[in-house]
């Protein structure tokens, strides 16, 4: 009889990531770097696109004239001419590439005004507010950033098209309209440079740069709402948002009880409804990642909505366009943040590749879907949300899975029994176990492509915080489901209260559990944080080693069919890149 192994069975099965199976990587990698420029090149070389077109036509050009003459040999072998026209294809196209797309970044990216030689005064602008900086009921101030659509004075014309700063009093906006994300707004303040302004920290200043910031607005006064029916629409989101939370506040008692308050920070992203010390132990346990509405979530909110469809009898294609749908309204009404964004234009990507028949690819699908969100907005690359959403996904599609599908096959008691004359207890014991490996699985190759860009981001690693995942994910997995039907049943018109009540004291468990067990985790002496403030580069690099070796892994047939070396490659890597940071940290 054939011995089965995790080495026999992978290098029995096809490998998917294996051959030249990734064409669009030839334009990912050079619109990344375009973006990585544009990030640090000064403001005025990425803002004229001009040159970018200008440099890249050539190779353009050589790359299609190279790609048309080597489609016409019809050898089996090539020749010294077909070897270099396919180097000069391979290298002209990227290029072309790259050049192209530092243009298109300069198109979509803000212009950027420097006030720095010029005094500050007053203006009146037209804003269109793109972020908004939620900072609690105690401030008397509403900042955010925005792209000034106007100004109505002729010595401000030339911030129309920029993106500013700004601070406006709260007081100063009518009751009926808080200013959402989308909205258009007429303020009056002063504006100054970037750097004029003392009382901004160093950090926050970088931040701005970043965002290609060099104006502020301060000591604003709103003076109406001018938004459209866009604004309109992001306004109603907000009250169906506002509604919901109202409905579990009431369901939770009349007032926030540490269990709604952390149903409602995960459900709406809403950390101000987070207590200090819930604040605190989730920041220490490295399981913040819950309350931001991503992929985990947008996934789990899908398969309840999915499961319902079929309940219904909705044919398969009719329910996979009314969860995209639905998942779409979720999304707006949570405040359409950029994690939620990306999570549900990655399930849409999916959906597509699974319709074309690439349903088994599901990574050609991430590709796409990241090479998109880029054309879309280049400027998403700098935001750390973005990063650690597709490493992790890339991750998990990589190195994950193929590591709870090894490991799966290797630690099944009954693997060579026919699953029909298994017992009960064995078939419940198999799916335990199965699922306990996939679990495991997924968290540590979360752990192993995000700690880096944590690290590089917010420069804390707790070391523990794998294993906590690993228990933690698992209880986020039912609360969130049971807290939406929970938070949808309270819309019910007359009833929806009794429901909504019923259903929330079935979460309440496990919400108490994510409350109760992270507050005990923090006392645990191995649960500790390692401080690596400054390491941004470092991490950047870091982040890109371990991708590498996950596609490495993947794709090379050396490390493929070795999983020992596959597997054990990444995690040698983060320990020695993490003692060797340890080192670089001490004083």
């Amino acid at each position: 009889m054939q011995e089965f192994s995790s080495e026999s069975l992978l290098s029995a099965a096809p490998n998917e990531f294996s051959g030249r199976s990734f064409p669009l990587l030839w334009l990912l990698i050079p619109q990344i770097a375009a973006c990585v420029y544009c990030a640090i090149a000064p403001a005025p070389n990425c803002g004229f696109p001009a040159w970018g077109i200008i440099a890249g036509m050539p190779f353009l050009s050589l790359a299609l004239v190279a790609a048309i003459f080597e489609k016409r040999s019809t050898l089996e072998e090539k020749t010294l001419r077909e070897r270099v026209l396919d180097d000069v294809w391979k290298i002209c196209l990227p290029a072309a590439a790259f050049f192209i797309f530092c243009a298109w970044s300069g198109v979509r990216m803000p212009e950027y005004s420097d006030w720095a030689e010029k005094p500050p005064r007053d203006a009146e602008l037209l804003l269109r507010v793109e972020k908004s900086f939620k900072d609690g009921n105690e401030r008397k101030n509403f900042s955010g950033l925005a792209r000034v659509e106007s100004a109505y004075d002729s010595a401000c014309e030339k911030l129309t098209g920029t993106r500013i700063y700004f601070s406006v009093k709260k007081d100063s906006f009518s009751a009926s309209f808080p200013p959402t994300e989308g909205a258009r707004i007429r303020v009056f303040g002063i504006v100054q440079s970037c750097d004029s302004a003392d009382f901004f920290a160093e950090d926050f200043k970088t931040f701005l740069q970043s965002k290609r910031v060099g104006v502020v607005l301060t000591r604003g006064d709103f003076i109406e709402d001018s938004s459209g029916s866009g604004g309109r629409f992001r306004r109603w989101c907000a009250e169906r948002k506002t509604a919901m939370l109202e409905s579990l506040r009431v369901a939770s008692g009349g007032e926030f009880s540490r269990e709604s308050r952390v149903l409602g920070a995960m459900l709406f992203g809403e950390r101000g409804l987070l207590l200090d010390d819930q604040k605190q132990n989730f920041m220490l346990t490295g399981t913040v990642h819950v309350f931001a509405v991503s992929g985990l979530h947008i996934g789990l909110i899908g398969m309840a909505i999915g499961f319902f469809l079929c309940l219904l009898r909705i044919p398969r294609g009719v329910n996979f366009l009314l969860t995209l749908v639905l998942l779409w309204f979720y999304v707006q009404i949570s405040g359409a943040p950029p994690s939620s964004m990306r999570a549900w234009m990655m399930m849409l990507f999916l959906a597509i590749g699974f319709f074309l028949g690439r349903g088994s690819k599901p990574f050609h699908g991430l590709l796409f879907s990241a090479f998109v969100a880029l054309l879309i907005e280049p400027e998403v690359l700098q935001m750390p949300g973005f990063l650690l959403s597709y490493c992790v996904v890339a991750g998990l599609l990589l190195y994950g899975l193929p590591l709870a599908s090894t490991l799966n096959a290797r630690a099944e008691p009954w693997r060579l029994v026919p699953e029909y004359s298994l017992s009960f207890l064995q078939r419940a014991w198999m799916w335990v176990l199965r699922r306990g490996i996939d679990g495991a699985g997924i968290s540590f190759a979360a752990f192993l492509a995000g700690t880096c860009l944590v690290v590089a981001y917010f420069g804390i690693f707790t070391p523990a915080s794998v294993l906590l995942n690993i228990v933690i994910v698992p209880i986020v997995s039912l609360a969130v489901p049971i807290g939406f039907v929970a938070v949808l049943a309270g819309t019910i018109p007359f009833a929806g209260t009794f429901f909504e009540k019923i259903i929330f004291f079935a979460d309440m468990p496990l919400l108490w559990l994510l409350d109760k067990g992270t507050g005990f985790a923090t006392t645990i002496p191995a649960v500790e944080e390692m401080n690596f403030l400054g390491s941004r580069n470092v991490g950047e690099i870091g982040s890109v080693a371990m991708l590498a070796l996950f596609f490495a892994g993947a794709t090379w047939e050396p490390l493929h069919s070795r999983p020992w070396l596959r597997f054990g490659l990444p995690p040698f890597f983060l320990t020695l890149w993490l003692l060797l940071l340890a080192r670089l940290a001490q004083p």
